[in-house]
């Protein structure tokens, strides 16, 4: 997670549970140190990232959580970037817990919104950016362990992975069409 964002939820989670240890890993590599030097049960939550957290370092937390940058129907990568190139009526955020194989874990809620007036890529994703924020500080006594998550029976993950071949494709014919 980057800087920012971690010291964001760094400080609101600080608040919900003042004697939890937080540490900051925006890498494969950090994780790994902050999972070794750690002496108690740990929960992971990504925000947003890209970040692919290996099996054998899933095995050693306690939860592990992400915030998906779309919604079920968009897992894999660059979602909002999909949403925007297929002029999308709606997009949305899913919370979700880590499995081996990237946004196929158990999902645990989602937050959608309509589309409109969006003209530019940026827009869309400051709108998502927006809306994953709200959705994660509603959600962080679930992802610090402080709650139960309340029963998901909604929309469960696509079984197509967005690629970034997909996404080179999909850009191409767009700009085709555009006749650029």
């Amino acid at each position: 997670m980057p800087k920012l964002e971690a010291e964001f939820f760094q400080h609101h989670i600080g608040q919900l549970a003042p004697n939890m240890a937080i540490s900051m890993a925006d890498s494969d590599e950090e994780l790994a140190k902050a999972l070794s030097h750690s002496q108690h049960p740990c929960i992971l939550f990504g925000f947003l990232t890209a970040v692919y957290v290996q099996p054998d370092r899933l095995s050693r937390l306690a939860k592990a959580y992400n915030l998906h940058p779309g919604p079920p129907s968009r897992p894999g990568y660059r979602p909002t970037h999909f949403a925007f190139l297929q002029s999308a009526k709606e997009h949305g955020v899913t919370l979700h817990e880590m499995a081996e194989r990237i946004d196929t874990g158990p999902i645990l809620a989602t937050c959608s919104f309509a589309i409109t007036k969006v003209d530019s890529l940026e827009a869309l994703e400051e709108q998502t950016y927006a809306t994953a924020i709200a959705f994660a500080l509603d959600h962080l006594p679930v992802i610090v362990g402080m709650a139960d998550p309340v029963p998901y029976d909604g929309e469960e993950w696509h079984p197509h992975k967005m690629r970034a071949e997909d996404l080179a494709k999909l850009s191409a014919s767009k700009d085709f069409a555009k006749g650029d």
